[in-house]
C-alpha cells in the first residue's frame, strides 16, 4: 500500500512536470498583469484547447496516466499522445506537428537549434519525467540456458 502511494506521488508530480512542459513552445503573450487584484489572491485557470505529443512507446502508460489526471482537473484540455517511438516522436515535434515529444534521450544540440523554427517564444527544452527501463541480452556459447539464472 505504502508503494503504491509512492508510486502515484512521483506520477503525479511527474505528470505536472511533463504537462507544463507541453506550453514548453507556446507564445501566450496576454497579460494577466491587474494592479487592482490583491496580491494574496491565487487563482487557478482551467488549461483548454488541443495538445499532442508523440514518442517512445516505453512511456505510453506514464503518460496516459498523466493525461488522465490532467484532463480530470483541466476537462476543456484534450490531450493526446502518438507511442509512434522516440526518434519519430522528436523528428514530428521539430515539423511543428506536436506540441511535445517523450523521448528516452536528450534533444542534441542540432536538434534544439531546429526547434527555434517550431517554438514561437524561443526553443525546446528537456524535462526528465519519466525512466526507461533497460533490458540487458546476453548469449554465451557453450553454455545452456537450461536451469541458469542472472543474480
Amino acid at each position: 500500500m505504502r508503494n503504491s502511494i509512492l508510486v502515484r506521488s512521483i506520477a503525479a508530480v511527474s505528470g505536472i512536470v511533463m504537462l507544463a512542459s507541453v506550453a514548453a513552445c507556446g507564445d501566450n503573450t496576454a497579460s494577466n498583469t491587474d494592479s487592482s487584484a490583491s496580491t494574496d489572491t491565487k487563482t487557478t485557470e482551467a488549461v483548454s484547447g488541443n495538445f499532442s505529443g508523440a514518442g517512445a512507446s516505453s512511456q505510453q502508460t506514464a503518460v496516459e496516466a498523466w493525461i488522465a489526471g490532467f484532463q480530470g482537473t483541466n476537462p476543456d484540455a484534450k490531450v493526446a499522445y502518438n507511442p509512434s517511438g522516440s526518434g519519430a516522436g522528436v523528428s514530428t515535434f521539430l515539423t511543428g506537428a506536436t506540441a511535445w515529444a517523450g523521448s528516452d534521450a536528450a534533444l542534441s544540440n542540432d536538434e534544439v537549434e531546429q526547434s527555434k523554427s517550431v517554438c514561437a517564444s524561443g526553443n525546446a527544452f528537456d524535462i526528465p519525467v519519466y525512466v526507461s527501463p533497460i533490458a540487458v541480452v546476453f548469449n554465451l556459447n557453450g553454455i545452456s540456458g537450461k536451469g541458469k539464472t542472472l543474480n
